[in-house]
């Protein structure tokens, strides 16, 4: 990828105050996923003769024997070519997440060259199986910069995914593949949801410490009792702020915020299945840890159920009682638009035959001679 056109610079330095101030804040998902996909379209520009020598030149990284995977070249030059088009300009040319967009985004793009990715069927820190990549690619992560490619097709896909094994070359050649986190049967299925939504709140507040890093959803002596529960002693103060997520760290040092459930989307979205993952395997790279083992199936399954529940009581911008008042107002302005159009119609009517009778009246009358 060549240089941003000085033109589009500017245009960058001009507005990156004012995006990251409250543009951030007032802009939603999709009004800004647009923004990144015309800054990114408009840096996609024909590549200069060093670089595109460098894209036809073979990749160097193309086995990955611990995995039983051999790449055919053109696999791997497709999916460096697909890359350049659709990834680089967020995660950069090099992987490392530093495109020319990545200033601008809040999370940062990921850095391919780590290996470690945040969404697995597989236990945190292991590397993600291809249909795990596959998922992220094709659906996106909410409340992220990173849009859903559905509509890219299923070989580009592909191709990318290998690509994106050579930016970290080492660690999917030596990293034998763990074993996939079997989903344990729904306890709760079919069941009264409350009690598998009292059952994750008192894990989440109980064993598993949520509220270390993210917020206390219950009072002081609730979370207490859900401690004794787990024969753990009670807490005087849990720390500064409680109600709010507490500030972590990611793999590279940079801040993170976890979310709070009530508030924030949730990248993977709210699928009881992909909770229950996402709290079985934890999350790579983040505070997030494998819970898999530790905590009981029930308590698994029942946390998963308590952050559904926490996330729909999240205020959504628009309800559905939003939009019949709207609609109710539009049918009411319109049926006032029409009122005043007969009204009117009506007035200008009774104005012009006045206007006729007045003209007639004004007329002098006509003396017809008398006849002799």
């Amino acid at each position: 990828m060549s240089a941003i056109p000085r033109q589009l610079a500017d245009l960058i330095d001009s507005c990156s105050g004012y995006w990251k101030g409250s543009m951030h804040h007032i802009l939603n998902n999709r009004g800004r996923l647009c923004l990144i996909v015309l800054v990114c379209s408009l840096m996609s520009v024909p590549a200069t003769a060093d670089e595109q020598a460098r894209a036809d030149k073979p990749a160097a990284a193309g086995k990955y024997p611990a995995f039983g995977l051999t790449e055919p070249q053109a696999t791997l030059k497709h999916g460096a070519k697909v890359y350049e088009t659709y990834c680089a300009g967020c995660h950069g040319p090099k992987g490392d997440g530093q495109g020319p967009a990545a200033r601008f985004l809040d999370p940062k793009p990921r850095d391919f060259r780590t290996g470690q990715f945040r969404f697995s069927s597989r236990p945190s820190g292991e590397l993600p199986t291809d249909e795990d990549l596959m998922r992220t690619i094709k659906e996106g992560l909410h409340g992220t910069s990173m849009p859903a490619w559905n509509l890219l097709p299923e070989q580009d896909r592909k191709a990318v995914i290998e690509h994106l094994k050579t930016f970290a070359p080492e660690v999917w050649s030596n990293a034998a593949p763990a074993a996939v986190t079997v989903v344990a049967e729904d306890p709760f299925y079919g069941l009264d949801r409350s009690e598998a939504i009292a059952r994750g709140e008192k894990a989440y507040h109980g064993l598993a410490q949520c509220y270390s890093c993210h917020p206390v959803y219950v009072a002081p002596a609730a979370l207490n009792e859900a401690r004794a529960s787990y024969g753990m002693p009670p807490l005087a103060s849990v720390r500064p702020d409680p109600r709010r997520s507490k500030s972590t760290t990611n793999e590279s040092g940079d801040a993170l915020l976890p979310p709070d459930f009530t508030w924030n989307k949730l990248k993977r979205g709210e699928d009881l299945r992909e909770l229950y993952l996402t709290v079985a395997n934890g999350i790579g790279g983040a505070a997030m840890p494998t819970w898999k083992g530790i905590l009981s199936e029930e308590d698994l399954w029942g946390m998963a159920y308590y952050i559904q529940d926490l996330a729909s009581r999240r205020p959504k911008l628009v309800t559905e009682n939003d939009l019949k008042d709207r609609s109710h107002m539009i049918e009411a302005a319109e049926a006032e638009r029409l009122a005043y159009e007969k009204a009117e119609s009506e007035r200008q009517k009774a104005e012009a035959e006045a206007a006729r009778t007045a003209q007639e009246n004004a007329q002098p009358a006509v003396t017809v001679p008398a006849t002799a």
